[in-house]
């Protein structure tokens, strides 16, 4: 019975380490068809093993391997991401990753992970292929740009090529084609009157075609434009129109203006500032006045210094002018008490300048060369506070707004 035991035993170590001998055989001949690159073949033979040592992973690793060799790259990464990170699966997904990039024409990217991956695979030569492909890529891409019209896009893209190819000619055939479009832009600015506009545009052309001289005239005719609009200008105006008078920089007196122009706007706001305090003004005929008070943009003023008659020589029976007139009770609440004393006795009779007298008619206030003796007043104008070319003095009598 012993006898038979150990016959028996001896017996099945014989069979098992002849199968354990033909396992090892077909997984060392599995390596060295995966070694060769018939991966078909390597993953039926390591699949035929079952369970030994590691042959299923080596399985799904030798179908993806087969799977890229097809092309079949989805199929890939479904098989190394079941098996990741065994051997090389993470490259080779990172390498999938790179493929996809290429085929969605991320270009850049993809060539990022190529370089990345170094020599594995065929990563290098991917990377090549790429560094070829880009600029032919960008030269079309310009090119499609340029019939479409967007020729900021493709000027882009054609200068970052370095001369590349058809790029240099493309270059300059796409700078003439946006200097055309610009110019012609620009001249419809002009034609709407746009001349601020129309003159950036011309002078960001610099000597392209004629369009330095059509600059100059740009700003010409913003020039005369912005001194109409002086005249007639609201104070909310005063700041844009000078800095309008600014971006001409130094065409003419331009630079003068503005400087004029923001003088007059702080003059101005001074006075209002100090409107309670009555201060002094000086009007262009040198007559000295007193603001008697503000009221929105409106100033009235009262004569102090009267420099001139109020009518000229060829009408000497007319009537004062309508911007003049007699202080009424609103203006005489608004007077300190040394104003309503003043306003009373104010020497303004028959001795005006030109031989001029001024006295009451029909309640009206007359002038005339009929020297006829009065009680003079203190007259009153009022006048939109824009209508006031002031742009010095700090109010006082020495020192007037002028």
């Amino acid at each position: 019975m012993k006898r038979w035991f150990l016959v028996l035993t001896l017996g099945m170590t014989i069979i098992l380490t002849g199968c354990t001998n033909s396992n090892q055989h077909y997984y060392e001949r599995a390596q060295l068809y995966l070694g060769s690159g018939d991966y078909r073949l390597a993953a039926r033979l390591f699949r035929d093993l079952g369970e030994y040592a590691d042959s299923a992973d080596y399985a799904l690793y030798c179908d993806a391997l087969a799977a890229i060799q097809a092309e079949e790259y989805e199929l890939a990464r479904v098989d190394l991401m079941q098996i990741d990170p065994f051997k090389s699966s993470g490259r080779y997904l990172r390498y999938l990753d790179a493929m996809q990039l290429y085929d969605e024409d991320a270009l850049a990217e993809a060539l990022t992970l190529f370089d990345s991956l170094g020599s594995f695979a065929d990563s290098e030569r991917q990377a090549a292929e790429i560094r070829r492909v880009i600029p032919e890529n960008a030269v079309r891409q310009a090119a499609q740009n340029m019939e479409q019209g967007n020729y900021e896009a493709a000027r882009a893209m054609l200068e970052g090529l370095n001369g590349y190819g058809d790029s240099a000619r493309l270059l300059r055939e796409c700078i003439e084609r946006q200097n055309q479009r610009e110019y012609h832009r620009a001249e419809r600015l002009f034609s709407a009157g746009e001349y601020a506009e129309a003159m950036d545009a011309f002078d960001a052309l610099g000597d392209t075609l004629d369009a330095a001289r059509r600059a100059d005239e740009c700003r010409e005719a913003l020039y005369t434009a912005l001194t109409a609009r002086c005249s007639q200008a609201e104070l909310t105006e005063l700041e844009t129109l000078a800095a309008e008078f600014e971006a001409l920089g130094m065409y003419r007196d331009s630079a003068a203006q503005a400087v004029l122009l923001r003088e007059r706007l702080q003059v101005i706001e001074l006075l209002k500032a100090q409107a309670a305090e009555h201060p002094y003004v000086r009007t262009g005929d040198q007559s000295l006045w007193r603001v008697l008070k503000v009221t929105g943009e409106q100033v009235a003023l009262l004569a102090e210094e009267m420099s001139a008659p109020m009518a000229t020589t060829t009408d000497l029976s007319g009537e004062v002018p309508q911007t003049y007139r007699l202080p009424i009770a609103s203006d005489l609440a608004a007077m300190d008490e040394g104003m309503r004393t003043a306003c009373a006795e104010w020497p303004f009779g028959e001795q005006m300048p030109g031989g001029m007298s001024l006295w009451m008619k029909n309640g009206r206030l007359v002038v005339s060369n009929q020297p006829e003796k009065i009680n003079a007043v203190r007259l009153v104008t009022e006048l939109p506070l824009r209508e006031l070319p002031l742009t010095a003095g700090d109010g006082t009598k020495a020192d007037p707004f002028r």
